[in-house]
């Protein structure tokens, strides 16, 4: 087995054992208020459902790696020129983003990040780019605040 193959392997086997010791945690690590006990979203949803996609990624990661034996997800050390800089500004993208969420506001600052991260993986285009982040941004909004009832910063905005 070549070196990329292996690399995938082990990557595809650590993301299912993250999502099962993630599963297997949860119930230790989040404790479900009596009055909360009959109901279907509780705090343990969210966790349960990422770390099912956690190992349903991991699995299909693994299946894909002996499908494609012959390709490699790996660019063979060939670095696409900016993708350390590119990297950089996502790692700085999402602190500001934590920074600047109590003072923007959830949706205000949700907006600007996914437009960073559209920008940084290549779709400059503002005209695609703006709908599609003040749609996700205000769908997210939606399910979280409207439906889940967990309460998100409002920001200088006061109102989302």
């Amino acid at each position: 087995m070549e070196k990329h193959q292996t690399g995938n392997l082990i990557d595809s086997i650590a993301t299912i054992l993250l999502g099962f010791i993630i599963w297997f945690m949860i119930p230790y690590q989040i404790v479900i208020p009596s009055s909360l006990a009959q109901v279907a979203v509780n705090p343990q949803l969210i966790p349960r459902i990422l770390a099912v996609v956690l190992i349903l990624a991991g699995v299909f990661h693994l299946l894909s790696c002996f499908r494609h034996k012959e390709r490699s997800i790996v660019n063979e050390g060939k670095q696409e020129d900016g993708a350390i800089i590119r990297l950089l500004l996502g790692m700085i993208a999402i602190f500001a983003y934590v920074a600047l969420m109590p003072i923007l506001g959830f949706v205000l600052a949700t907006i600007l990040d996914i437009l960073c991260f559209i920008y940084l993986l290549g779709q400059p285009k503002w005209y695609i780019s703006l709908p599609v982040a003040v749609i996700a941004s205000v769908i997210i909004w939606v399910i979280f605040y409207q439906l889940l009832n967990v309460p998100l910063p409002t920001g200088f905005l006061g109102f989302i």
